[in-house]
C-alpha cells in the first residue's frame, strides 16, 4: 500500500480536540488522524447504506437480558447467515476464511467495539478469543451468529466455548497457520472458500 502526503484545512477548536486525543493516546496527530480515516473506510462509509446503530453497552446488555438462551441462539442464526454475506457483497470483499478473519479483527472488533480480538494457536489448532463486558448471553449470542456465518459463508463447522465474557472459537486442526515475510502468522485457507453455489450475487 502507497502512501501519500495531504494538507486538510480543519476547524481551530477540532485541532484542539484533535491534539488533546493524540496526548491522551500517547500518538501522534498523523497516528490518529490515520486511524480515524481507517475506521471510516471499513467501516462508518457503509453506515448510511446498509443502517446500523450506536447504542451504550449497558443498554445492550439490558436487552440482551430480557431474552432467553433459545431466542437469542434464534436471533444469532438468524442474523449470522444473512447480515454478513449481505455486508461482504456492500463492501465488495470475497467470503473465504482470510476476509472474515480480518473482518472479525478489524471491522467487528476495532471499529464497532463487540469485543476484543485475539487469535493464537493452541494445540495445533487457530483459536481465536473474543473477550468483552456484556454477559454470558452476549457469548450465547456471538456463538449462534459466528456458527452461522462460518456455516453459510465457507461451509466451515466451528467449535466454541461460552464464557460469561468471552467466546472462544476453534477452527478445524486442518486449517494451518503459515508465517510471512515479517514473521507474522497468517491463516492457511486453501479448501475453505466459498463454493460457487453460495456466491454473494444470489
Amino acid at each position: 500500500m502507497t502512501d501519500i502526503i495531504r494538507t486538510i484545512r480543519t476547524n481551530r477548536e477540532w485541532d484542539t480536540i484533535l491534539k488533546d486525543e493524540a496526548n491522551t493516546r500517547g500518538i501522534s496527530i498523523n497516528c490518529l488522524l490515520n486511524q480515524i480515516i481507517e475506521r471510516y473506510v471499513f467501516s462508518y462509509r457503509f453506515i448510511d447504506v446498509f443502517p446500523c446503530l450506536v447504542l451504550p453497552c449497558e443498554m445492550v446488555k439490558g436487552l440482551l437480558e430480557g431474552l432467553t438462551d433459545e431466542q437469542l441462539i434464534k436471533e444469532g442464526q438468524s442474523a449470522g447467515s444473512f447480515i454478513p454475506k449481505h455486508s461482504l457483497f456492500l463492501k465488495g470483499l470475497i467470503p473465504d476464511l482470510d476476509t472474515i478473519m480480518l473482518c472479525m479483527e478489524n471491522n467487528v472488533s476495532q471499529h464497532s467495539n463487540w469485543y476484543q480480538f485475539q487469535c493464537h494457536k493452541i494445540n495445533g489448532r487457530i483459536t481465536m478469543l473474543l473477550r468483552h463486558q456484556l454477559g454470558r448471553k452476549w457469548s450465547i449470542y456471538l456463538q449462534a451468529y459466528y456458527s452461522a456465518l462460518f456455516k453459510k459463508l465457507i461451509n466451515l463447522q466451528i467449535k466454541s466455548e461460552i464464557g460469561e465474557n468471552s467466546l472462544a472459537i476453534k477452527l478445524p486442526k486442518s486449517i494451518k497457520l503459515n508465517t510471512n515475510n515479517n514473521g507474522l502468522e497468517q491463516v492457511q485457507v486453501q479448501n475453505h472458500s466459498s463454493p460457487k453455489n453460495n456466491s454473494l450475487k444470489k
